[in-house]
């Protein structure tokens, strides 16, 4: 609990935007937080329902806070402190240009995956034609289908989800941009089912996938586990059962020529390489994230269908 410097309770003492912070990050890092200072403004700002960067100009002049934010920002610090996702407590999470809803059941987008998206978005832009066809396996939150459709305009996502659950989220996501890319003359249609049995197109020009992969045996930080474990395991040793299994399936929806890049593990782009060549893709590349893990993996299916685009990736 944050307590300020009188020693007493903050929901019955005043205290500053200053104070408070300061107790914040101490809390949040004594907890074991990742990125202690950003949270506590993040969840500060939130508490407050203003921006971070006004949170910083009260902060800077000491403005006393008002009671029920404090309140807020005391249990908000709480549950942060007990590791609980920082998006489960705002109920969003930034992914490229867009706000997402998440919450329970449903998996947080990570920033790595923006990488992949870019490499997406470039090469559908480049491609000759005004209306395209994208497929978006194991959608989740939506993050990927949404930052295509709003992206490149003309593009019709498919965006595939098995988790009824995560699919509200999904659904929600959706029907706030709707207006955004609908403008752009593109759309995103949510299939519920699995990921290695959708046949809803047999002509994407991309497939975008960030599928279950994570192996049971590694650990990883507690906030990990607040993520379904549906999204998150991708069975077998190594967990990449399921990424195999939808590189298998891919070419029977791309187009000839069409592009599948898929996220994985660092430690599975060996045997995601491999899987690519089985099933018959080709220019198979493995693709560094932010810190230079080996984060995915794409290839072209059969016939390079390179006439079929204005420039390359």
């Amino acid at each position: 609990m944050l307590v300020p410097l009188t020693g007493q309770p903050a929901s019955t003492t005043l205290a500053n935007a200053d104070q408070l912070l300061r107790q914040a990050i101490q809390q949040l890092a004594h907890a074991g937080v990742e990125s202690p200072t950003a949270d506590a403004k993040t969840l500060f700002a939130w508490a407050w329902d203003i921006s971070v960067s006004e949170l910083g100009s009260h902060v800077l002049r000491g403005t006393d806070v008002p009671h029920e934010v404090r309140g807020r920002y005391v249990q908000a610090c709480e549950r942060r402190g007990a590791r609980e996702p920082l998006q489960h407590i705002t109920g969003v999470a930034p992914f490229r240009y867009q706000e997402l809803h998440v919450g329970p059941g449903v998996f947080i987008p990570r920033p790595e995956t923006e990488l992949m998206v870019s490499h997406a978005v470039e090469y559908l832009a480049g491609l000759a034609g005004d209306r395209h066809t994208a497929v978006d396996l194991c959608t989740g939150s939506g993050a990927i289908a949404i930052a295509l459709a709003t992206e490149v305009p003309g593009t019709h996502v498919h965006a595939v989800e098995l988790s009824p659950e995560a699919a509200r989220y999904t659904e929600h996501n959706i029907d706030r941009y709707r207006p955004a890319f609908e403008a752009h003359g593109s759309a995103v249609t949510l299939h519920i089912g699995d990921a290695t049995e959708f046949l809803g197109t047999t002509s994407a020009k991309v497939i975008t996938c960030n599928p279950p992969y994570v192996a049971r045996t590694v650990e990883h930080a507690p906030e990990v586990a607040r993520d379904p474990d549906l999204a998150l395991y991708g069975g077998g040793a190594d967990g990449s059962e399921l990424p195999q299994k939808i590189i298998a399936h891919a070419p029977r929806i791309l187009a000839p020529g069409g592009l599948l890049i898929c996220e994985h593990a660092e430690y599975n782009a060996h045997t995601i390489e491999n899987a690519f060549h089985r099933a018959g893709f080709t220019s198979v590349e493995t693709v560094g994230d932010y810190t230079g893990r080996d984060r995915f993996t794409r290839g072209f299916s059969a016939h390079s269908g390179e006439d079929d685009r204005v420039s390359h990736i």
